[in-house]
């Protein structure tokens, strides 16, 4: 196993013992606190291997989308969305989805209780 130090732009930067880079983004992802309360977060995390503690040459860029969860509709209902202007609407509890799509065709998704 490895060790990456891994960061983010407003990110704390911290050391993560990983099988690969890519393990060690997700882990970093994970423990961290990305989730926004209410829309699509899209987070640049940058990791590089440690070798006998000091940084080595090779440097990884991930490019990672976190959803926020969705909102509980009421009590003993799934959301039952329903579209309506631009946006989705839960017919139970009346709280708004809005699902975008950014230039590079990622997609965002944001929720407004009502």
């Amino acid at each position: 196993m490895n060790t990456y130090r891994c960061g983010a732009y407003r990110g704390p930067i911290c050391d993560i013992a990983a099988e690969s880079d890519e393990k060690a983004m997700q882990l970093y992802i994970e423990n961290g606190d990305w989730r926004l309360a209410d829309r699509t977060n899209f987070v640049t995390v940058i990791t590089q291997e440690m070798i006998g503690g000091k940084l080595s040459g090779k440097r990884s860029t991930h490019f990672v989308m976190v959803e926020p969860p969705e909102p509980d509709c009421i009590q003993f209902f799934d959301h039952e969305w329903l579209p309506m202007g631009g946006a989705d609407v839960c017919l139970h509890c009346g709280c708004r989805r809005t699902i975008t799509w950014t230039r590079d065709m990622r997609r965002s998704v944001e929720y407004m209780n009502a």
